[in-house]
């Protein structure tokens, strides 16, 4: 057995959604995304990382996937 999860720049509710309506969302263990909700019949998106952003970084300042997977890594005892 494996484990899945799911890292992605879109939104929980989005990702949530489609899990759900294809019956997938008990086989994802984890998902990271950008917060979403519904609010007043409009989806709100907020950013994942709130903090500041690397100049040299090439990913977006919402969500910076090399950092969460080196976070997964080091929470599991491994490295790139």
């Amino acid at each position: 057995g494996g484990e899945v999860r799911i890292l992605s720049d879109a939104n929980t509710w989005f990702i949530d959604t489609i899990l759900r309506a294809n019956n997938l969302d008990s086989c994802v263990s984890k998902v990271v995304s950008n917060p979403g909700r519904e609010e007043g019949g409009a989806l709100r998106v907020a950013s994942y990382h709130t903090d500041a952003h690397p100049h040299a970084s090439s990913s977006p300042p919402n969500l910076c996937k090399g950092r969460v997977m080196d976070e997964w890594l080091a929470q599991e005892g491994s490295s790139w």
